[in-house]
């Protein structure tokens, strides 16, 4: 984008279909839920031969993205959801595969496998 932030959208299976209700389910779960409770991520790194080093890293969300994930339904049974990102955006992998994805399958047991992950441009996600 012409600001240099940035748009990925995220395909995610969902075992047995994905009716139009469950994408607005899981759009209220992360608006309600899941955004308030990952404003902020203490991450953990443990390092040394036996993990014995220990460094705390606080992510903010605010930091990575501009917007909360927008999901929408895809075809053949895939979720899609759009992630938005800042500029000077370092950790939005992280926040995908070891808070988002983990804590969606977490709540909604029928998501399934990341999919594929690529460019995007807001207005062109599928609706339905």
């Amino acid at each position: 984008m012409s600001d240099g932030s940035f748009c990925v959208e995220v395909g995610i299976r969902v075992a047995g279909g994905l009716p139009t209700e469950v994408a607005t389910r899981v759009q209220e779960w992360l608006n309600e839920v899941w955004m308030p409770r990952n404003e902020t991520w203490t991450r953990e790194w443990k390092s040394g031969s036996k993990l014995e080093n220990s460094t705390r890293q606080i992510l903010h969300y605010g930091d990575e993205f501009t917007a909360a994930p927008a999901i929408a339904v895809g075809p053949d049974s895939e979720l899609q959801m759009q992630l938005r990102g800042q500029k000077t955006a370092k950790f939005w992998r992280d926040w995908l595969v070891s808070r988002l994805v983990p804590d969606l399958k977490e709540a909604f047991p029928a998501i399934g496998d990341l999919l594929y992950m690529r460019d995007c441009v807001p207005h062109e996600m599928h609706t339905g």
